[in-house]
């Protein structure tokens, strides 16, 4: 990485850390990616774990794809809802508005129809156990 990515990897990272934190997420989901940028999966809001090699390549492939850093994934159904700070800081703010009233802009991965994968809010709950995505 050159130093103008590694600088901007980093203000990622914070960012994310403080989406986190600002969204209420729970302290340990926040640690763990905080201290070792370990990205966890709300699965069906039930538990909370680590991501599966397939999932972890999928987060790669996004992050190759558009310079995101991904700082949590909510797997509902046969969909995979990417949180991710880009590489875009005027966006940032609106990002930071749109989390606190838990409606983030996300990249959805539809497993059934990679085709329809996009980006959109989408609107969640943070609980105990990890974040629910709610689909009206």
């Amino acid at each position: 990485m050159t130093n103008l990515t590694e600088t901007m990897h980093k203000k990622q990272l914070d960012e994310a850390v403080n989406r986190m934190i600002n969204a209420g997420f729970n302290q340990n989901i926040i640690s763990e990616f905080s201290e070792k940028e370990t990205i966890l999966c709300s699965d069906n809001g039930i538990f909370v774990r680590p991501l599966t090699s397939e999932e972890s390549l999928m987060v790669k492939d996004f992050c190759d794809e558009w310079n995101g850093v991904v700082f949590h994934i909510i797997k509902s159904a046969f969909f995979y809802s990417i949180l991710y700070v880009s590489k875009h800081e005027q966006e940032w703010e609106s990002d930071m508005l749109s989390l606190h009233e838990m409606l983030p802009f996300v990249y959805v991965v539809n497993t059934k129809c990679p085709d329809f994968s996009e980006f959109g809010h989408i609107e969640i709950e943070v609980m105990q156990n990890g974040i629910i995505s709610r689909v009206n």
